[in-house]
């Protein structure tokens, strides 16, 4: 009886240290030392056993059965460990992802604001050359008038009483059906 405890006990030992997840160790607790468990059947079977082998065989399965455990919950720590120690990689894992993502979603979103002031800088540059182009149109010799000149004649004519009504007119028409400019 006591080479069995002892092969017992070995087979234990050796199923757990193979144990990878919590729940196989706990696999191994209950078939060793279970209701069922072969440390238990032991037990059940000192019946047939005499009156001195008794002690000695039911102290032997005692401490077969703390030093597995103790085993059990040595191993029960290292494989809790491990498994904080994967959760925590994950997560750094996926802090590492989201950071990344972050830093993209940043880098185009500078980029998009970049190219809404580059659409607006063209819109403007277009509507001023546009407009330009039409004040052209009602200058005799636009190469030979200064800046200064254009300028002087604008302010003559849009200072006129008449001029300012049409355009305050204007402004509010293109306000009303929401367009800014006419083109």
């Amino acid at each position: 009886m006591k080479e069995q405890i002892a092969k017992i006990k070995e087979s234990a030992i050796q199923e757990i240290e193979n144990a990878k997840t919590l729940q196989e160790l706990n696999d191994v607790r209950v078939k060793y030392s279970g209701k069922k468990g072969e440390l238990t059947a032991v037990l059940k079977g000192m019946k047939d056993l005499s009156a001195e082998e008794r002690p000695v065989i039911g102290a032997l399965v005692n401490e077969v059965r703390d030093a597995l455990e103790n085993k059990i919950k040595e191993c029960e720590e290292v494989l809790k460990e491990k498994a904080l120690n994967e959760k925590l990689e994950k997560l750094k894992h996926e802090q590492y992802v989201a950071e990344k993502k972050l830093t993209a979603a940043k880098h185009k979103e500078k980029r998009l604001e970049s190219e809404i002031k580059r659409l607006t800088r063209s819109e403007r540059t277009h509507r001023l050359c546009t407009r330009a182009g039409m004040l052209e149109t009602f200058l005799r010799e636009p190469t030979i008038l200064t800046d200064d000149d254009v300028m002087e004649l604008l302010t003559f004519i849009f200072h006129g009483e008449a001029v300012q009504k049409k355009l305050s007119m204007l402004i509010e028409k293109r306000k009303e059906t929401a367009q800014p400019d006419g083109g």
